[in-house]
Order: structure tokens, then C-alpha cells, then sequence
């Protein structure tokens, strides 16, 4: 009689096991690579609804659309990503033997934002560029000094294709000079569009002229 209860007891603890889902983690499958070209060109983005038959050996043996992105590349996608590259960790009975099994999820698929374009950057300050020797003869000699502000045109190998004096630091001769050593000695790091392309720029700097005793 003690036996047959205890194996009654056994009987009704195993009963209580509950049965174990198929588990995989969905979105280690899928990267930013994998947007495909005609959403991409299209613009289109949003969630796909999908449901996945898994199998005791935890494949994929179906995918079907429960809820549309609206876009049928998208969709399309989806649904061959999974089928190829998924696999899961089978569900298991009651009784721990691999079982066939249903998964229902949600992917949303967003545009990838470009990056923002990067501003040429000097490989060094534009006043380490201005010398004490670089001083106009004749400016010194007039006690002429002050700020010029100028521009810069830079070319996308990051060379100064251009200066324009903005505000003028009163002397014609400091003026110039500035332009003719920033035509000259500076080097940029490129500036780089969104597609992270080099292209042209242009730069605002001051360049302060004083005379020191």
C-alpha cells in the first residue's frame, strides 16, 4: 500500500512539470546591413507582425505575416531572415521530449539615420600658425596691429584654397599677410558629408596682430 502510494505521489509531481517553449533570441539575427535596398530607396520602415512554426528540432518549417509593415520588401524580409538564419531552443513536453511549436513576435524595422557630416578640423590652432617673424615690416614700423577675421575656403583634401578677410583689422599690410599665411601653412583634417564622403568647407577664424616691446 506505501508503494502504491508513493507512485501515485511520483505520478502526480511529474504531471506538474510544465511544458518548456521554443526560446530564441530574434533580433541577434537581424542588423542594420540586412535593411533591404528598395525600403531603403522607398523610405519605408515599420513593425511586422510574424508567426513562426518551429520544429522539435527547433528550425523553422514556416513563417507567416500576422501584421503588415505595409511594405512588402519588409515583410518579405522578415519572414526569409527568420526562415534562414533562426534557430531556437526546442520546447519540451511535460515529460522532456522535443516538441513541435508555434512563436508569434514583432520586428520594427527604422531607417538608419546617416551619420551627421563632420566640419573640417585644423591639425593644429590657426594662431600657432602666425609667427613673430611673420610681422609686416612696415606694420611694425606704423605700430599698426588688431584683429582680422577671415574665412577659409577648404578643399576636400583639406588644403585652404581660399581667404577672405572678413573684418579688417584696420592695416591693409597685416590684412594680407594673414591671407597669405593661412593660403599656405595650414593643413585640415577633411570635412566629411553624411555618407562620410571628404568634401569642401569653409572655416571662420581671427588672427590677432600685436606688437610687444
Amino acid at each position: 500500500m506505501l508503494s502504491t502510494v508513493l507512485l501515485a505521489l511520483a505520478t502526480a509531481q511529474a504531471a506538474e512539470i510544465p511544458p518548456i517553449r521554443a526560446q530564441a533570441n530574434l533580433g541577434d539575427y537581424i542588423g542594420a546591413t540586412d535593411y533591404p535596398a528598395a525600403a531603403l530607396v522607398g523610405g519605408e520602415e515599420g513593425p511586422v507582425g510574424f508567426q513562426l512554426s518551429v520544429t522539435p528540432e527547433g528550425q523553422i518549417s514556416d513563417c507567416r505575416i500576422t501584421a503588415s509593415s505595409g511594405s512588402v520588401s519588409l515583410d518579405e524580409t522578415t519572414c526569409r531572415l527568420m526562415t534562414e538564419r533562426v534557430r531556437f531552443t526546442p520546447a519540451r513536453d511535460a515529460a522532456g521530449n522535443p516538441v513541435a511549436d508555434v512563436k508569434t513576435a514583432r520586428l520594427r524595422w527604422v531607417l538608419p539615420q546617416p551619420a551627421p557630416p563632420v566640419r573640417a578640423r585644423a591639425r593644429a590652432g590657426l594662431g600657432s600658425y602666425l609667427r613673430n617673424e611673420d610681422y609686416p615690416t612696415f606694420a611694425r614700423q606704423r605700430h599698426e596691429q588688431g584683429d582680422v577675421y577671415f574665412e577659409l575656403e577648404i578643399s576636400p583634401e583639406g588644403r585652404v584654397t581660399n581667404c577672405r578677410v572678413l573684418s579688417s583689422s584696420g592695416s591693409l599690410d597685416l590684412d594680407q599677410r594673414t591671407c597669405l599665411i593661412m593660403r599656405i601653412r595650414p593643413r585640415f583634417e577633411p570635412a566629411r558629408d553624411a555618407e562620410g564622403n571628404p568634401t569642401s568647407d569653409t572655416q571662420s577664424a581671427r588672427a590677432t596682430w600685436a606688437i610687444h616691446d
